[in-house]
């Protein structure tokens, strides 16, 4: 599924406010500006434990809110290889 389609059901998934609160906002953004970044990174800037962090994540990816992790190129980069990666 391409980035836009992602962020399409986050959006939609935020705007439906019994399924989220502030923390899992804050989650999802983190995410979105570094789908790498690690469950301790994560517990530490939201200043939550990071069984809350590995709970929350499982719950989104659960109900589909998080859909997969994706690599995304340079366009330099893209135009060189003939490959893309997809990570789920």
């Amino acid at each position: 599924m391409a980035i836009a389609g992602v962020l399409t059901r986050i959006r939609a998934h935020l705007e439906r406010s019994d399924a989220v609160d502030d923390i899992d906002r804050q989650l999802l953004g983190l995410l979105r500006d570094d789908a790498r970044t690690s469950v301790a990174t994560l517990a530490r800037k939201l200043r939550v434990a990071r069984g809350t962090v590995q709970n929350r994540l499982a719950r989104l990816e659960s109900d589909g809110t998080i859909v997969g992790y994706t690599v995304r190129l340079r366009p330099q980069e893209e135009a060189q290889t003939d490959s893309c990666a997809h990570v789920w």
